[in-house]
């Protein structure tokens, strides 16, 4: 248990909190979280080892974010995990970031996309919202996550542009 204000701190691993954790993963096809998230989970102060651990309970994908530097997807039958280069923008706002990287990351699992294009989906997403203000409004819409992901590489300040503005629904003066 953290005191209020101790936010450095808020991660301990309790083994009653693992335990509880460990009784629901069974029952899970995916599971995402940070760091913190998957060494709680898996009652492990390594993330190899709670990897293991929950991989000893569940067949199921772990992907665990790693903000700034995308994701990674953990396999129980791989032992190195698949990667995806992040989207570097500058932060403006990080609420609402999980959200939308879980937005993304489902909208390619749920129609059977492979793991690269799922794990490109979310961090554009967390990429996008994080450069704006807010939170559900900064969501992009499937328009838009299409046109920053073919257009990342090729435009220096893409999410200041006036092209992203129009996919997003911003009014933009002409």
């Amino acid at each position: 248990m953290t005191t209020p204000g101790d936010g450095e701190s808020r991660y301990q691993i309790a083994a009653e909190v693992s335990r509880h954790y460990q009784e629901i993963l069974p029952k899970c096809d995916l599971i995402v979280g940070t760091e913190e998230e998957i060494l709680i989970a898996g009652g492990a102060e390594s993330l190899a080892q709670a990897l293991a651990n929950i991989h000893r309970l569940v067949p199921a994908p772990v992907v665990v974010k790693t903000g700034a530097q995308g994701c990674q997807i953990y396999l129980k039958e791989n032992d190195q995990p698949i990667t995806a280069e992040p989207y570097p923008v500058t932060v403006l706002n990080v609420l609402g970031a999980g959200d939308a990287f879980m937005s993304g990351f489902l909208s390619g699992w749920l129609s059977n996309a492979s793991w690269q294009s799922c794990m490109q989906r979310a961090n554009a997403c967390g990429a996008i919202v994080v450069s704006r203000h807010g939170c559900a409004p900064a969501m992009p819409n499937q328009e838009e996550l299409d046109y920053f992901l073919q257009h990342f590489d090729e435009q220096a300040n893409l999410l200041q542009g006036r092209e992203i503005a129009l996919r997003h629904g911003d009014c933009v003066a002409t």
